[in-house]
């Protein structure tokens, strides 16, 4: 948003592609058995955006359409450049990536709601870090990353849920 509140886009995520493997997954997600073999262009949905030391922003996203792991882990961090809107894949096979945060030295750490984890990516392999049960979002403050977790109802339909330290 500009200083006088004006809104325009930065930049649009590219879609995830997925070729349909089977008759059976094409039957699942509502498509007719003859997309088999096809490749369906799912549209992300960021869920996070950080502005790094650099100026450059870092999106998390899910994938969009099943976001479980029944399609595989396909989340992904993007990096935009805000002056040109130039988007770059920077970390992909991530499972429910909900939220990121950069620490000092501007390395990325991944919120993995499915697959209960905190993540860090970019510059190599992702790497978990830290199991934590249904983590949502992510800080990093005091060189230590803050964290949701337990986003859910318990017994008798109390919230549970908590914020946690893990130190990365």
């Amino acid at each position: 948003m500009s200083r006088s509140g004006r809104i325009s886009t930065v930049a649009l995520l590219p879609p995830v592609p997925f070729t349909i493997p089977s008759a059976e997954v094409a039957a699942g997600l509502g498509l007719p058995s003859c997309t088999a073999g096809e490749t369906y262009l799912f549209q992300p949905v960021p869920t996070d955006v950080e502005r790094g030391r650099n100026g450059m922003l870092y999106v998390s996203s899910l994938p969009g359409g099943p976001e479980d792991a029944s399609l595989g882990y396909r989340g992904g961090v993007y990096r935009v450049n805000p002056w040109t809107g130039h988007v770059k894949r920077i970390a992909w096979g991530l499972l429910g990536a909900v939220d990121l945060a950069l620490d000092h030295r501007g390395r990325i750490y991944v919120a993995e709601l499915f697959d209960n984890a905190i993540t860090r990516v970019g510059h190599g392999p992702n790497r978990k870090v830290a199991g934590v049960p249904s983590p949502g979002a992510v800080e990093f403050a005091q060189g230590k990353l803050v964290v949701t977790s337990g986003n859910g109802f318990g017994d008798f339909g109390q919230p549970v849920a908590s914020v946690v330290r893990v130190k990365p």
